[in-house]
């Protein structure tokens, strides 16, 4: 009772720090981010609309390309101001209203064609956040295609007070169109311009001048002051144009914008560039080249090391696959819809009759990623699940519910309240762990996802879940339950998940300086880990989820009038319905104690090997006390004998039974097939033999019994090889009757011979049939004499290079021999087989009786 409570204060008290999480992220990090004082007033429409309101307002002919709009930002100088004064200084300075601000960021207006598949600008315009224009360039392809002229800038450079005939006008345009478009010699246009307006070179280097301020009065930069730098003049083959360069006697932040106009002679602008930032030292580019080589190099070593760990556990049997399908099929399906999501956008702006063949082609690519995701997806979470479930399988108790569609219960609901919360909780510590450092800055590259993605706001969940899924996957359920397995200290995860966010670095949001970073992250992998070890890997994983939602969707509420405000409103739909969601799960699901546990069938495979592994080694236990443990002495008689199965339990059986004080019944048989069912048979005609060699002294009538009860209780197929025989002390003989067993071993005065009378194995005939074909044969055994009776295992044993011990090689050793006692003999057989196999594995039951006078 007291630990329920306990649970819900601490789910209330989590509920109430992720609200004010959230709170204080929305709050505060406007404050922090270079984005916070922006304000967009104009549309993607809107904005090419300015553009081409400019493009023709200069004079250049309507063109009908395809067009495009997206907000950009002058990065480097962004950077280099946060660096130099700080983020703080540099956000209070976005905010004042005073007309000479920079423009750090921009509207990036292209129109285009696609030519072969291949995108051809022809004129592109930087517009302010209001319209006004920063910059414009027009392709050298277009101006020769239109011959541009600009009537009204002429008449502004040209008149000088003086009153311009229409005729004049004309004449004069079109000798400036002439000499632009190199139709006229330098000297011959000059000297025209000359004779008609009485003028000077220095006066036409005085129009161009004119020109330009006429332009930049038309541009944002109207509200600077600019110095005249220089003046040069250049053709490129086609036309001809000159350039001039300008620096502001503005200084903002100690940036000074610098102007480079391309004017041509017939009035018209061919390029209108500022420089902005350029050349900003960018010595920290080094440092995450090589912060990328290490990360390439860690992740190499991991990848090599997963996979060598997925190796093991698929041949131990150890993987559940499928928890890992489940999510494979789900990445490896997402993976190239986000790819199709980015190239249909692309592919809408670009779309040519043509281009539809390289579509398909780009479609198969996307399926070969998807594949090759999907894999990866899958060996990380197979080699995750299996190692969770090794070493703290109730990290995965409600993601097992999740994944066998068991949705409506408690567990599932406050897993999501929980995310919700952890993500607020992240969200609100990243804006305050900002305010902490503030020489950290975010940097100022933009690229809203809208401009990117067709269905921004699925493609930004798609993002989010494929860069948090696997972190998840691999610092908790991989190397944090690996940590935890060998140190026993649950404090050792967040540590380990420090670490690998600040490595990675996961955080969707490009920061400066590194090492500042990199606190920063581990701070927030940190308190990750602390989530984990105190809830399981569903919440954790969702919760990420949504903390990495918190951080790409800021960008659609930190700007007024941001592009990317339908992904942001896509966020908060999601977590509504997230809470709706959790809420009726709340209300209406089961509880934790009324929902199965979930084992995975590779668990209950193990369980089930294992109990016929332990009833295999009870049957085996059984098995050897059916064996003989000693020997009965017999007077003059030295006999020794073994038997080693090739698996838990065999069908080889041997016997020595004690008759009377002068005789013993000797057997020795192999039984077809291994393991249970031969233990079966073998334990079987024990006890037949048992029962009958006492009332048949005779071994070919007791074989005949045995032969007569085994047909009628043995499957059919099922058969025994066997030697039984009765050795007589009082008369040094051995009676006794091969049933297709292998040949007996005899040597006697130095001589040895094989054995082997005429016999069937018993179950292969019924009745007199057997009978007939079985000979009963009788040796003497004097003092020295051997006789070895084994089966096939001793024989048929293999070594490595797939040779068989043979008869030959223990006739020849038992020819050789000069040991001293039956159990010397025995142990130098089976010693001289040991060898031979080496590390050969042994594929039969190995039984040998040795006899020796």
């Amino acid at each position: 009772m007291f630990a329920l409570h306990d649970q819900r204060f601490r789910d209330i008290l989590l509920l109430t720090l992720g609200f004010f999480g959230a709170l204080w992220f929305f709050y505060d990090l406007g404050n922090n981010h270079p984005l916070g004082p922006v304000e967009i007033k104009l549309t993607n429409d809107e904005a090419i609309h300015h553009a081409d309101s400019i493009f023709l307002n200069w004079q250049y002919q309507p063109v009908n390309l395809k067009k495009r709009a997206r907000v950009d930002s002058y990065s480097g100088m962004i950077d280099h101001l946060q660096a130099k004064y700080g983020r703080s200084e540099f956000i209070r300075n976005m905010k004042d209203t005073s007309p000479n601000k920079l423009p750090a960021y921009f509207w990036q207006v292209q129109e285009f064609s696609v030519d072969d598949g291949v995108i051809k600008n022809a004129f592109g315009a930087r517009l302010s956040k209001q319209g006004e224009l920063i910059s414009f360039n027009v392709e050298d392809d277009l101006i020769v295609q239109q011959t541009p002229f600009n009537r009204s800038m002429i008449r502004y450079a040209y008149s000088r007070g003086r009153e311009f005939t229409k005729v004049f006008e004309d004449s004069i345009i079109t000798r400036l169109v002439n000499f632009q478009h190199m139709r006229d010699d330098i000297e011959s246009s000059m000297e025209f311009i000359s004779d008609q307006l009485d003028s000077e070179e220095e006066y036409h280097t005085s129009y161009i001048w004119s020109g330009i301020d006429y332009y930049i009065q038309n541009s944002y930069w109207k509200r600077f002051s600019f110095r005249r730098d220089s003046m040069s003049f250049n053709d490129n083959g086609s036309f001809r144009y000159a350039i001039a360069n300008l620096t502001s006697q503005d200084t903002v932040m100690g940036v000074v914008p610098k102007l480079t106009v391309e004017l041509l002679p017939a009035g018209v602008v061919k390029s209108f560039n500022v420089e902005l930032g350029d050349g900003f030292s960018t010595s920290a580019m080094g440092v995450e080249e090589s912060r990328r080589n290490h990360i390439l190099g860690v992740f190499l070593f991991f990848g090599i090391w997963l996979l060598i760990s997925f190796y093991l556990r698929i041949k131990s049997r150890a993987v559940d696959t499928r928890p890992a399908l489940v999510v494979a099929v789900i990445c490896g399906f997402l993976v190239p819809l986000l790819f199709v999501l980015q190239y249909t956008r692309e592919f809408a702006l670009s779309f040519e009759a043509e281009q539809l063949s390289s579509f398909i082609s780009v479609l198969f690519s996307f399926g070969v990623m998807g594949a090759l995701a999907a894999t990866g997806f899958f060996v990380i979470t197979a080699v995750g699940d299996s190692v969770t479930r090794q070493y703290w399988p109730v990290q995965l108790k409600t993601w097992d519910l999740v994944r066998r569609g068991m949705f409506k219960n408690k567990p599932v609901g406050w897993a999501i309240v929980r995310a919700i919360s952890i993500g607020g909780i992240l969200a609100g510590a990243f804006s305050i762990i900002l305010s902490f450092f503030p020489s950290l800055y975010i940097r100022g590259n933009v690229l809203f996802s809208e401009g990117a993605y067709a269905f921004s706001p699925l493609a930004n969940i798609i993002i989010t879940l494929l860069i948090g899924l696997p972190f998840v996957l691999v610092c908790f359920l991989i190397l944090g339950n690996q940590i935890y397995a060998l140190t026993s200290k649950k404090w050792a995860i967040p540590i380990v998940s420090g670490l690998v966010f600040a490595l990675v670095d996961l955080v969707p949001m490009d920061m400066d300086p590194m090492f500042t970073e990199f606190i920063l992250n581990f701070i927030l992998g940190f308190l990750i880990g602390v989530f984990y070890i105190n809830f399981d890997f569903l919440t954790i994983a969702l919760g990420f989820f949504i903390f990495l939602n918190f951080i790409t969707t800021s960008k659609g509420w930190l700007v007024n009038g941001s592009p990317d405000a339908p992904i942001f409103v896509g966020f908060m739909a999601t977590m509504i319905v997230m809470s709706l969601i959790a809420l009726y799960f709340l209300v209406t699901g089961e509880e934790k104690d009324q929902l199965p546990d979930y084992i995975p069938e590779y668990i209950e495979d193990l369980a089930k090997e294992e109990r016929v592994k332990q009833e295999l080694d009870i049957a085996r236990t059984v098995q050897k006390t059916f064996l003989p443990i000693t020997t009965p002495d017999i007077n003059g008689i030295d006999s020794s004998a073994v038997c080693n199965p090739a698996q838990e339990t065999g069908g080889d059986y041997y016997d020595i039974i004690s008759l009377d004080d002068d005789r013993v019944a000797v057997a020795i048989g192999d039984v077809s097939g291994k393991g249970i069912q031969a233990a079966f048979y073998m334990t079987f005609i024990k006890g037949v033999i048992h029962s009958l060699c006492s009332i048949f002294p005779s071994p070919k009538m007791m074989l005949y019994r045995v032969n007569k009860i085994f047909n009628q209780h043995a499957t059919r197929g099922t058969f025994i090889s066997m030697i039984y025989g009765v050795l007589n002390s009082k008369d040094c003989t051995f009676t006794y009757i091969r049933a297709g067993h292998n040949p007996m071993l005899y040597k006697s005065k130095g001589k040895i011979e094989w054995m082997q009378p005429k016999g069937v194995a018993i179950g292969m005939s019924k009745g007199e049939a057997f009978n007939k074909v079985m000979e009963e044969d009788t040796i003497k055994i004097e003092k020295g004499d051997v006789l070895v009776l084994y089966t096939d295992g001793i024989t048929e044993a293999q070594n490595e290079a797939g040779e068989f011990y043979d008869e030959k090689r223990l006739f020849k050793l038992i020819k050789r021999e000069k040991t001293n006692s039956s159990k010397e003999l025995r142990d130098l057989i089976i010693e001289d087989v040991r060898t031979f196999i080496g590390d050969a594995l042994q594929y039969d039951d190995m039984t040998l009786v040795v006899i020796k006078g």
